[in-house]
């Protein structure tokens, strides 16, 4: 990606006595990968856990619930997740890796405690807020994990592990307690997942995170002329400690260059409208409620179609898209992914429109996983790689990401919400869904133009990073294009996507919600 960044020791001030130029010597051994993978796995698994019993939660007729009310939780879910990545990005700098996951992993074993004991919507919210401010700092401690143990050649592999560790978390709550859902009750499942919690906590910090991880760190450090290049002060984290004024001034500067990197607006762009889109892994359970006629245990565990579609998007697309040697046939493997992506959600959007219980739900489940398995690459993949080009501040970068991506699934779920609660039908919210695909696509063909017409990393005269907006008349034809593109989308989509008059206009009245 033409980073130059180099591990240097800062003379005077460096940890661990390491010289100029050398790598730390750590061992990649299956204790390190487990240390990232461990706690991921487990705060998806817990914030997977009451989306996997969202249809015996919406069957109680003590909670009360409707589709609208559900997604006003989710989308409360993803508010928090925003709010995460915005305060967890710099808490794990600040406290360090074991004190951030001592307590971000004993806050899960409370909410599942008190999903048991859930009696209406209020506290269905709070649930799923505190489990949704756990989940964003799981992804935040696994940078700072791999940026610290890990030498730079192992980034891309890693980022893979970790990703796969978040999907699988999120298959195995589905699938395993969507199938204790046929022998047990939603609160005993609840109650009975809070000791499984506690021992991974143990696990975790006694075992796993013994040595503290603030004493390596702050290994990386960056030339002059990297400086010029990004726009960014990388000041070294475990270095010599100057004036608390001087350090918080320095980490403000920072996060106001990288606020001001056309290509990370870009990049944020993309993660948006992929976050929309990973949305409706929240949604699966609801929309095969709605539309099928199988029971929740079924529902439970074939809803994890949708997460082992991103897995192997995960497993698959990084290992062709590294050996592609050209930018050019990078983007297109990309724009062909989101085509994949965008005829799967227009034929899942025609598919709800045929009415409840018309369709087998072999075709709304192959839909779905093919849906999924095309926004992986640019959901976990590419964000990964962008922020490592931002060195030891790549926490900051990447919760600017997520941040973005988390804001973008609130305005989904809330679109959702409303359009359900006003009458509204799937095919509605689906060609949003399709809509934000162009909006991707568009975003990646200007990133493509910037990086390949100035070189987002390399050095400029005036020391400023073009902006995409200046990049002649490829930009300049792009983007009407790209508007035009979005206009015709919306147009389609109202016209074929939306359910005919006559059929039930939401999916949940079949089912007297």
């Amino acid at each position: 990606n033409g980073s130059r960044y180099v591990r240097a020791r800062k003379g005077g001030g460096a940890r661990g006595g390491r010289s100029r130029h050398q790598p730390p010597a750590m061992s990649s051994s299956v204790r390190d990968h487990a240390t990232y993978c461990v706690p991921q796995f487990t705060l998806m698994f817990a914030f997977t856990m009451p989306i996997a019993l969202l249809g015996a939660l919406a069957d109680d007729p003590v909670l009360q619930l409707d589709n609208s009310s559900i997604n006003a939780a989710l989308a409360a879910g993803s508010l928090m997740r925003a709010f995460g990545k915005a305060v967890n990005g710099v808490t794990v700098d600040v406290v360090g890796v074991r004190p951030f996951l001592t307590a971000l992993l004993l806050a899960p074993v409370a909410a599942a405690g008190c999903l048991s004991g859930a009696n209406g919507q209020t506290s269905l919210v709070l649930v799923f807020g505190a489990l949704a401010f756990c989940n964003s700092g799981a992804w935040l401690a696994g940078c700072k994990i791999i940026e610290g143990r890990f030498r730079r050649e192992d980034w891309a592999s890693c980022f893979s592990v970790l990703a796969t560790c978040s999907r699988l978390g999120s298959m195995v709550a589905r699938m395993g307690l969507g199938g204790l859902l046929a022998v047990l009750r939603w609160q005993s499942i609840a109650l009975g997942s809070a000791p499984v919690l506690f021992l991974s906590w143990a696990f975790t910090t006694r075992v796993l995170l013994r040595e503290n991880l603030g004493s390596v760190r702050g290994h990386l450090n960056v030339s002059d002329s990297d400086l010029d290049d990004m726009k960014v002060v990388h000041k070294k984290s475990g270095g010599d400690e100057g004036d608390s004024a001087e350090s918080s001034e320095s980490r403000a500067i920072r996060i106001k260059r990288m606020l001001g990197n056309r290509g990370l607006q870009l990049q944020a762009c993309i993660v948006a409208s992929a976050s929309c889109l990973m949305a409706l892994e929240n949604m699966c359970p609801l929309l095969l409620k709605d539309l099928t006629s199988l029971g929740n245990a079924e529902i439970g565990m074939l809803a994890t179609f949708f997460p082992a579609g991103v897995l192997c998007g995960v497993l698959a697309t990084p290992q062709i898209y590294a050996r592609l040697s050209t930018p050019r046939n990078k983007l297109a493997m990309e724009l062909l992914l989101q085509l994949l992506t965008l005829l799967a959600i227009i034929m899942l959007g025609w598919l709800s429109s045929l009415g409840p219980n018309v369709v087998h739900p072999a075709f709304f489940l192959a839909c779905l996983a093919t849906a999924a398995f095309g926004i992986a690459l640019n959901y976990y993949i590419k964000p990964g790689m962008h922020t490592l080009e931002f060195g030891e501040d790549c926490a900051t970068a990447s919760s600017i990401l997520d941040g973005s991506g988390m804001v973008a699934a609130v305005l989904f779920q809330l679109t959702a919400s409303s359009i359900f609660g006003d009458g509204g039908s799937w095919a509605q919210v689906l060609a949003i869904a399709a809509l934000c695909v162009l909006v991707m696509a568009t975003c990646t063909v200007l990133l493509f133009l910037e990086r390949n017409a100035t070189g987002v990393l390399k050095m400029h005269q005036g020391g400023d990073i073009a902006s995409p907006w200046a990049l002649g008349r490829k930009a300049r034809v792009a983007l009407p294009v790209g508007a035009l593109a979005v206009v015709c989308a919306l147009r389609v989509a109202q016209t074929h996507l939306v359910m005919p008059s006559g059929l039930a206009t939401r999916g949940g009245a079949a089912h007297g919600r």
